[in-house]
């Protein structure tokens, strides 16, 4: 594929992350009559020195005609012609006609576009102003992180590679039974057996690690489960509010706020899990990402 090829997808790519101005009624009915694009219309990328008349005077029987330039540098033009009443085959019998030609690169219809989001339907999402910020608490709209617009192309869980994503919260305790909220576990323990009996140094932590009493029961707490809900409460499942990440794994680490030690433990529990992740090529322990904690 050359080098103006490639820009040239790259550059209608592009033209998905905007929105193009379409009357609501006109873009139905072309919606109606072509399914998805502008009848009558193609974009046309003409090999370089060409000329748009050079086209234009093999197709008078369609009246197909140069509106503008779209692109200098890459020669691509808006074209028009007579189909605004054309069934959808002859259409595409027309751009195929075209793209035969040999001054024609590349050549397209010109399909709608518009901003892409995905909105929850999580009760509470509305209140969340950091993941969508509509100026609904009186703040200023678009202050946000753009939430609904990347969960649009992903909405968290899996790497390309198939890897389960975890996020590790270090805090006071958490709600490990919430039904929004996904924890991680380690199936390779058998929990209240006594036993250490995946050999990571650590028993009976199926549920993750608690540094206040150094063993893995996880205790309930609010501050604890209102964070993990932040970072990756199910998003799109109608219950409480969605997290940024709806498809990560919460691991549950216990203890943060006591001396630096119970931290220094904490911490070295999620790094054992991903040591044990990485030496084993995925086998034992938790692909963990990121962490979080509310220390000062």
């Amino acid at each position: 594929m050359t080098p103006v090829r490639v820009a040239f997808y790259f550059l209608l790519g592009a033209l998905f992350l905007v929105s193009v101005p379409v009357s609501a009624q006109n873009r139905a009915a072309a919606l109606e009559a072509t399914g998805s694009y502008e009848p009558g219309q193609l974009l046309i990328q003409l090999n370089a020195g060409e000329q748009p008349s050079s086209l234009s005077g093999s197709y008078s029987h369609i009246n197909l005609k140069p509106v503008r330039l779209l692109s200098r540098r890459m020669n691509i033009w808006l074209f028009e012609y007579s189909g605004g009443r054309l069934k959808a085959a002859d259409n595409q019998a027309i751009l195929d006609d075209v793209r035969r030609r040999p001054i024609v690169s590349l050549a397209q219809f010109n399909h709608f576009v518009e901003e892409r989001a995905t909105t929850p339907d999580d009760p509470f999402f509305s209140q969340q102003w950091a993941l969508n910020n509509t100026g609904q608490t009186g703040g200023t709209a678009d202050a946000d992180i753009d939430a609904p617009e990347a969960w649009d192309i992903a909405t968290g869980g899996l790497t390309m590679m198939g890897d389960q994503i975890v996020v590790a919260i270090i805090d006071g305790g958490f709600d490990i039974a919430h039904q929004d909220l996904n924890f991680w576990k380690n199936t390779e323990e058998i929990p209240g057996n006594g036993i250490d009996d995946d050999g990571n140094g650590y028993i009976d932590d199926y549920d993750g690690w608690n540094s206040y009493n150094h063993n893995g029961s996880i205790t309930s707490a609010s501050h604890g489960t209102h964070v993990a809900g932040i970072a990756a409460a199910r998003g799109n499942n109608g219950i409480g509010i969605s997290g940024v990440s709806w498809g990560v794994k919460l691991m549950a680490v216990q203890g943060f706020a006591s001396g630096e030690a119970t931290a220094v433990e904490s911490y070295g529990y999620v790094l054992e899990q991903r040591a044990r992740y990485n030496e084993s090529n995925g086998l034992h322990g938790a692909f963990v990402v990121a962490t979080n904690s509310s220390l000062a």
